[in-house]
């Protein structure tokens, strides 16, 4: 859900010779259009790659979001070109900005983004740095910190039958305290997984099957989703492969904060969507990543259990293995553990709330929590919940460059699983690999990718 992150990059392949008269003229046009919160005029002078990559929705999303967040873009200093792209100093009336404009052959956009521009500081960790493994992984998240903004991160591992927690800076950047592995995060998109596990539990129960049209648990009202006599199935709500879009076109007229993106995206307004949305493609047939289809799947499983998304995480997947740090909805409780969630400027953000989507994003955890999610994987147990654990992760489509199961992502090595999220204050992790007993989950309090991290904790963890 990275898309809606409320500041961030979108950068993309580009001509990488040195454009800069023509970047700087749509770097002005980018502050105009910028200044004046007129995102759809943006829009029109991004390459066609570019608008494939970012939803029309989405930008206009992350235009408000910057604006509440910086304010007025007052002016900017050309500092270099680096990778494609004319890197300035943007002066904000809150704040300072690299701004990076990146232009195609054609004189388009191509490439545009918003970076903090970081400064040094200690990290702490609980990290004791006992052994060359302790030492490796501790280099790699200070090399991290080095080229993201980092606030606080857990890091709960699993090798073989042992378990280990990491805890790097501060829950809050006012308050000083190290994250501990029962600090509470927004998870976003990993979401995704515990609701393909809710699916294929159903599936083994017998309520529904995979390969169910959607319309056959929706009212009848909505017409039936297909393109070319090709329905739309739950399976396909899953693996992302239904033709739905990334977002609904409505999600930003339902009157929701622009720092709460889904809080008042209630059924009416997803059901009032569906009886028009277009399908992209042939159902089954292209993998597009959709938060809404996962959304969709969640509220779907609502309806056929006849309960809340919170209910049916808890009676599926919390209750059976013990994880009573994760929540959907906040308690009053879960407040005092909670880290405060950051922007990628280092501005503190809301924490995000659902309803109709939620199965896309909604669910808050811990390291502790999410090392119990990962070592039922491993281990396949509870016996039910492992069944359906193991259903999630045959994979249901595969192209050139993904092979996707229910939700799970595969990994290139074709033995292992992984899934990202973010939200507008937090970023995470969660992989696992069977054959070689091993499990990974991170979880930052700050909206700036994880992934790369990720990996190389891997690579270490499977050396």
């Amino acid at each position: 859900m990275r898309l809606l992150l409320l500041i961030g990059c979108w950068l993309v392949a580009v001509n990488a010779q040195s454009q800069t008269a023509v970047e700087k003229s749509l770097t002005q046009r980018v502050q105009r259009f910028y200044n004046a919160q007129q995102a759809d005029s943006l829009y029109l002078i991004m390459s066609l790659t570019f608008q494939q990559q970012v939803p029309q929705p989405a930008l206009r999303q992350f235009i408000a979001n910057s604006y509440a967040q910086l304010g007025r873009w007052q002016r900017s200093e050309y500092v270099r070109e680096h990778d494609g792209f004319a890197e300035y100093e943007g002066i904000f009336d809150r704040g300072t900005m690299i701004v990076k404009v990146a232009a195609d052959a054609t004189g388009k956009l191509a490439g545009f983004g918003l970076a903090p521009i970081l400064v040094s500081k200690p990290v702490a960790t609980d990290n004791r740095l006992r052994s060359s493994f302790d030492r490796t992984l501790d280099s790699l998240v200070r090399a991290h910190a080095r080229h993201q903004l980092m606030v606080g991160m857990s890091i709960g591992l699993i090798c073989h039958d042992s378990l280990f927690v990491y805890n790097y800076g501060e829950t809050n950047r006012t308050n000083g305290r190290l994250p501990t592995d029962s600090t509470l995060y927004e998870i976003g998109s990993i979401s995704k997984t515990f609701t393909a596990t809710i699916l294929a539990n159903y599936v083994g129960w017998g309520l529904t099957k995979l390969d169910d049209p959607v319309n056959q648990h929706l009212p009848d009202s909505i017409p039936t989703l297909q393109h070319d006599g090709t329905v739309v199935t739950l399976r396909m709500l899953a693996n992302h492969t239904s033709g739905l879009p990334r977002l609904p076109n409505n999600l930003g007229n339902v009157g929701s904060p622009p720092d709460n993106p889904y809080q008042a995206y209630d059924d009416k307004a997803l059901f009032a969507y569906l009886k028009t949305v277009p399908l992209a493609s042939k159902p089954g047939t292209t993998y597009q990543y959709s938060n809404l289809g996962t959304g969709l799947l969640g509220t779907i499983l609502t309806r056929i259990a006849g309960k809340s998304y919170s209910q049916l995480l808890s009676s599926v997947i919390t209750e059976p293995l013990a994880m009573t740090q994760t929540t959907l909805p906040l308690r009053s409780t879960d407040r005092l553990r909670l880290a405060q969630g950051y922007n990628a400027t280092g501005q503190p953000t809301a924490n995000w709330d659902f309803q109709a989507l939620a199965g896309a994003g909604g669910i808050r955890s811990t390291a502790h929590d999410m090392l119990r999610y990962l070592r039922a994987e491993l281990k396949g147990s509870p016996e039910s919940l492992g069944m359906a654990m193991q259903m999630t992760r045959i994979v249901t489509f595969q192209d050139n460059s993904t092979g996707v199961g229910l939700s799970w992502h595969q990994s290139a090595s074709k033995t292992g699983w992984w899934h990202t999220g973010g939200t507008g204050g937090y970023a995470s992790f969660a992989g696992f690999d069977p054959k070689s007993r091993t499990a990974l989950v991170i979880l930052s309090n700050v909206a700036a990718p994880v992934d790369e991290l990720a990996l190389a904790i891997t690579r270490l963890l499977n050396r």
